[in-house]
């Protein structure tokens, strides 16, 4: 450690010079010291430990500021040291990052000490690297545990060796009524209703046959009444342990309260159908014909479920006759679609002399499937035996189904809805903007008779234009909800004819953009409706015009595929379409209020409409700089003899 000779004080180095024994101690110790000059605030002396924990030199750290050792702004660690100094810090905790890039967090003892005739500063370093691991686990578990108890729905709860609460958890306010604040007023005798007072609080003191205080902590536990807020009382089943200090001297008991008050009226329910049922058994034989007459199926079984007896309502439910099923188990009837855990609840129950009522999703012998309403009961002798079960089913298929109608009805229309909201706010918004253009060119021309003639003639041009905009726009709001509505008839398209109606109808953009466009000599033949297909092919193909290349080269084609359907196209040669616009095409109507891509929006979302009616799909292959191809299918129509199509099939429009 000496690098030059020891004088008092502080060698000619700078280092501080320390006594022979101390000197053994600071270089030996494993923990990681410094020697602060306090005033400059700078490193005077390390330690071998120190060294290999920051992975300097000690002749590095001697002169180096000690708040780049530990990491600290360099008024903190003056404010610190000078807390040291006059005797009020004894200790600090701080995080700091080491030079192989490693988070440390370290406790740091601190203590002036005198070296010669000057007063230094000792750090000494307590790195603890799992420290934060195990501070971060206990506050997860403590966390963990303080749930547990607060949510809990079983109230849980502490009292001294005076029987006095010391903590009851939230869940008290639903078992009795009281706040945890109220409940903790109570001493545990006043908590227990008189009757079954004695052994609990005997047990409690330490006086039961578990034995006396000090012995090993056991456990308690009865069935006992507590008195409600309302007066009522509920039933409880009080679980206790006994706690112990350190000393081993006991210094209070936990417990649990859990609600068993259904449990207890079911039990005497139970009880009370018992006894009926007794009485009930030894009728049994004179209801038989009752059991042939039934409409429900009725099935008697021995105490290992084998069939004895099923009546003539199981052989029309399930197909099976009663030779047939008689010494089988009822598994025969599963269709796999209940789990073996709800089997092991349902035997669980009526070999415990329980009643279970629940439904069956079974399977018929010609492997059709069907739904029941069970009730199944043991049937006991005088002495409490099991000897038969008794299962008593009602067919409820056709309610399943209206239930599961019903349900897709609510869906369908919520859904139709949720459309009627948006068709108002797409009329709205689309509108909104040529209505406004309208009035406005409307009001200037009232208010400007003086207006010269060019002027009047360019605001009527406008108004013109405005009209027809909206026409388009009302035009395309009633495709779309015809869309909705209509009934069409689907039959084979003559997809020529088709698109040279488009061509006629998009002549002007045509000429106007000098588009070029290309077409098969022969289109595939395919199912659809002809007005809906042309307005698909007019909304593609005017996109390409306006979006295409300048000029605009388009090409139209067609394939059939091996799915059943042929694939239609239009390729144009424009900027093409990135992945983040691709993926807002073809929205919902329901969505096309969120976002929208530049004359994209309204338009493809009927486009997207009519082709999944006609039993097809829409998408859209694309990249920039790579133009578009934008296509939809339709079923693949047969081929037919000329002049002899097939009769259509009817499209009826989703309620």
């Amino acid at each position: 450690m000496r690098d030059e000779p020891h004088n008092p004080g502080v060698g000619a180095s700078g280092e501080a010079d320390l006594p022979d024994m101390a000197e053994a101690a600071f270089e030996s110790n494993s923990a990681v010291m410094l020697l602060v000059d306090p005033g400059p605030g700078t490193i005077i002396h390390a330690n071998e430990a120190a060294s290999n924990y920051s992975g300097r030199s000690r002749h590095e750290m001697r002169g180096m500021p000690t708040h780049e050792f530990v990491g600290m702004a360099p008024e903190e660690l003056a404010s610190l040291l000078a807390e040291v100094m006059a005797g009020r810090r004894t200790s600090f905790e701080y995080e700091h990052r080491l030079p192989d890039g490693e988070l440390r967090r370290a406790t740091v003892l601190c203590a002036p000490v005198r070296s010669g005739q000057r007063v230094l500063v000792s750090l000494v370093l307590m790195d603890c690297p799992e420290r934060p691991r195990i501070e971060a686990a206990l506050r997860a578990s403590e966390e963990r545990f303080r749930l547990l108890v607060e949510t809990s729905t079983d109230v849980i709860w502490t009292v001294d060796e005076a029987m006095r609460f010391t903590y009851v958890s939230p869940a008290v306010m639903r078992l009795r009524g009281l706040t945890p604040e109220e409940a903790m007023r109570e001493s545990l005798e006043e908590a227990v209703c008189p009757e079954f007072l004695p052994p609990v609080a005997d047990s409690l003191h330490g006086r039961s046959e578990h034995g006396d205080r000090g012995e090993t902590s056991h456990v308690g536990r009865w069935e006992i009444q507590q008195p409600h807020k309302d007066g009522s009382r509920v039933w409880v089943e009080l679980i206790t342990r006994e706690l112990y200090d350190e000393n081993g001297r006991r210094s209070g008991v936990l417990g649990i309260s859990r609600d068993i008050t259904r449990r207890k009226n079911a039990e005497r329910q139970l009880l009370d159908y018992q006894g009926r049922l007794e009485a009930q058994n030894r009728e049994l034989r004179r209801f038989k014909v009752a059991f042939e007459q039934s409409g429900n199926t009725i099935v008697i079984t021995d105490p290992e479920g084998t069939i004895l007896y099923a009546n003539p309502r199981f052989e029309a439910t399930t197909g099976y006759t009663l030779e047939e099923a008689k010494g089988q188990n009822p598994r025969i009837l599963k269709s796999g679609e209940l789990d073996d855990a709800a089997y092991r609840a349902l035997w669980e129950t009526i070999s415990s002399g329980r009643i279970w009522r629940g439904e069956f999703h079974n399977r018929r012998k010609d492997g059709s499937l069907y739904w029941e309403a069970a009730t199944i009961a043991p049937v006991v002798d005088e002495e409490g035996r099991i000897t038969n079960y008794i299962a008593i089913k009602e067919d409820i298929t056709v309610r399943k189904e209206a239930q599961e109608s019903l349900r897709k009805y609510a869906v369908e229309l919520e859904s139709q809805n949720a459309e009627l909201d948006a068709f108002a706010h797409t009329v709205a918004h689309d509108l909104k903007g040529p209505v406004g253009a309208l009035v406005g060119f409307s009001e200037l021309l009232a208010d400007s008779p003086e207006m010269r003639e060019e002027e009047r003639s360019g605001m009527l041009n406008h108004i013109n234009q405005t009209g027809w905009q909206m026409t388009r726009i009302i035009d395309a709001l009633l495709l779309l909800s015809a869309t909705r509505r209509k009934k069409v008839e689907i039959a084979p398209l003559d997809m020529g004819r088709i698109i040279a109606g488009v061509r006629h109808r998009l002549d002007n953009m045509v000429q106007q953009h000098g588009a070029d466009i290309v077409e098969p000599e022969s289109w595939p033949r395919a199912l659809g409706y002809g007005p809906w297909v042309e307005e698909v092919w007019v909304n593609y193909l005017s996109n390409a015009v306006k979006y295409g290349g300048r000029p605009p080269r388009i090409e139209l084609g067609a394939e059939a595929t091996a799915e059943g359907t042929v694939r239609f196209w239009v390729r144009d040669n424009g900027a093409g379409l990135s992945p983040a616009e691709q993926s807002r095409l073809f929205l919902p109507f329901t969505r096309l209020h969120q976002v929208s891509v530049e004359g994209h929006g309204l338009g493809l979302s009927i486009v997207c409409r009519i082709v999944e009616r006609l039993g097809g799909e829409t998408g859209v292959e694309s990249g920039v700089g790579e133009g578009s191809l934008f296509f939809f299918t339709l079923p693949q129509a047969a081929e037919v003899i000329p002049g002899l199509p097939p009769g259509p099939d009817r499209l009826d429009a989703v309620p």
